[in-house]
């Protein structure tokens, strides 16, 4: 009977370490994951704070060919700019845009002038 005793002893510790390591690790794999989470700007400052920083990849991005590269921030024309700063404060009216687009004098090219000035400033935060 001395021998059961021992048996069981030896297996009561082996799971009390199993489970131990179980918890351990389980705790730490929050850590070590990675998801992506679909949120809207403040939620993502909350998540920012929280998590600790991740480390880069060895891999730099591939640069774009030398014809394509732009030399210092885009600048707006004088309508983009006053377009942009009209959103901005809230001065400018839908139908403003809807009028500029209708004459043909708010085009795409300047759309993209301006979402490039904007996102400027969001690479840079």
């Amino acid at each position: 009977m001395g021998y059961y005793d021992n048996i069981l002893n030896l297996i009561s510790v082996v799971l009390a370490l199993a489970i131990l390591f179980i918890i351990i690790f389980g705790c730490q794999f929050k850590k070590h994951r990675h998801i992506e989470r679909f949120t809207n700007e403040e939620g993502s400052k909350e998540t920012k704070e929280n998590e600790e920083p991740k480390e880069e990849p060895a891999v730099p991005p591939p640069e774009p060919s030398s014809d394509k590269k732009k030399e210092g921030p885009p600048e707006l024309s004088e309508l983009e700019t006053r377009i942009y700063e009209g959103l901005k404060s809230g001065s400018i009216e839908d139908s403003e845009i809807q009028n500029l687009i209708d004459n043909n004098i708010f085009k795409r090219e300047n759309l993209e002038h301006m979402l490039n000035y904007i996102e400027q400033f969001k690479n840079k935060n």
